[in-house]
This record gives C-alpha cells, structure tokens and sequence, in this order.
C-alpha cells in the first residue's frame, strides 16, 4: 500500500470538478501537502481558501495555463520552494470543445505532455527528486472513441498512449517515477455541459439533438467516486498501467493485445 504521509502533490486543473475532488481525497488520504493549478485566478483563489478551511495549511495555489510552458513550470517550481519536494502529479487539466479544436488539443494533449516532462524534470532522483508518480487523467472516450467528440475523443487516446510509452521500464529504471492513465466515465463535472454545446454538428447536422438526449438519458458518476479511485489507483496500479473508473464501480485495469493478436487475416 502506498503511504501518503509526508507526501506532497500537484493537481492541475485543481479549481472545481475532477481535480478539486482529487485534491479532497488526496488530502483525507493524509498527503501532507498540494499545489492546486489551474488558469481560472479567482475560482483556484477561492478553491484553495475553502480547502484550507476544511484541511488547514495544506494548499497553496499557483496559477497557470498548462499551454505556457513558462507559467506551467513556475508552477512546480512555487511548489518546490514551498513543499521542498514533488512526489505525486495529476495531469488533470482538460476541456471538451470540438469548436476550437486547435484549443482542445494543446490543453488535452501539449498540456499533458508538458505535465509529464516537468514532473520527470523535478521528481526524477537523478536530479534530486525522490522519484514518483505521474497519473494523467485521460477518459472512456480515448479507449472507446465517441462518435459525437472525434476530437476529444483523439486527445484522450494521446493521454492514454502517452502513459503507456512512457510507463516502461526504459524511464522507471532511471528515474523512479511512474506513469498512471486513469480513465473516467461519465461524471458529474462542469465538462459534462459543454458536451452537447461543442459536438461538431457542422459535419453533422443532427448530432447536437441526438447527443442531447442521449445525456439526459444516462446516468453520471459522482466525482467522489472518480476521486476515490484515482487514490486505489495509486495503491496498485503497476507502471504504464491504464485504468477506467465507471458507472461508479471500482476501478479495473485494461490491457492492451499485441497488434498480432489484433490481425484480422
């Protein structure tokens, strides 16, 4: 079991929704301390004043916009000088809007990236980190593409490969961290709005009614349910292990065949 004393975090997209449920669970979970990231000033400001309410002097804020490189790596460098170290990253920050697709990539996929080379940078023990664990945070649609969010459903499939590559044996060895992809279902977030606001109905016509109502027909998982399994998910999930969080069930791992096994002919 991974123990969470003394142990300090980064959650991106920290502000409301996932990450600010991760960042609830990571705290009851006894971490000893979290920076909340997130580009909205205001919403991470008063996010960080209710959590230290509830928890005391356990977060502090630093905002940024995952796609500056230079905001995202003030960032760990404000939680450095604070916590002395980085054990744990959520690379939770991501939108859903097929609109501004340009947009929805460089969040989705340049943002997680950006996340993932950053917490190499400053938790490999090669430069004086203790190791760690990246989780990033990809969803259903990367594993099972929906029709309605090609886009989205695209970057979240980036997510979900990029912590396969790079939960190998090739970096864990030299570095002692760890790649996590945990993949929610559908939940109960603000992201869950934009959804039928963002499917891109110019390529077809009637998807955006379909997609309507289809949403108000399932049922949506309550974040805490994702939140409690993103923490199992850090007890045991192996290295480059992927990880789908459902209909409010416990988490259970997917593997992948080889692309033998997946020959038609």
């Amino acid at each position: 079991m991974y123990s969470f004393a003394g142990k300090f975090a980064l959650v991106t997209g920290g502000a409301q929704g996932l990450g600010f449920a991760y960042i609830n669970q990571l705290l009851r979970c006894g971490i000893e301390g979290v920076t909340l990231v997130d580009v909205n000033n205001e919403l991470g400001k008063l996010s960080t004043e209710a959590l230290i309410k509830e928890f005391g002097e356990k977060v502090i804020f630093a905002c940024a916009d995952v796609r500056n490189p230079d905001e995202f790596e003030a960032a760990f460098r404000t939680s450095i000088d604070h916590w002395k170290y980085l054990d744990i990253v959520v690379n939770n920050a991501g939108i859903v809007d097929e609109g501004r697709w340009e947009l929805e990539i460089s969040v989705n996929c340049a943002g997680t990236l950006r996340g993932v080379a950053l917490s190499f940078q400053y938790m490999s023990n090669m430069k004086g980190g203790r190791g760690g664990i990246v989780i990033n945070c990809g969803s259903i649609a990367g594993v099972d593409p929906y029709c309605v969010l090609p886009i989205y459903s695209a970057t979240k499939s980036f997510v979900v490969g990029l912590g396969r590559a790079m939960g190998t044996p090739n970096y864990f060895e030299h570095t002692g961290v760890k790649v996590l992809t945990v993949c929610p279902g559908l939940t109960d977030t603000p992201i869950i709005n934009d959804i039928s606001n963002n499917v891109p109905f110019i390529m077809c016509p009637n998807i955006k009614e379909e997609t309507t109502a289809t949403l108000q027909n399932l049922h949506l998982q309550p974040v805490q349910c994702v939140a409690e399994a993103l923490t199992a998910v850090i007890h045991k999930g192996d290295n480059g292990s992927v990880w789908v969080a459902e209909g409010s069930q416990t988490p259970y791992e997917i593997k992948f065949p080889a692309r033998q096994e997946m020959k038609i002919n």
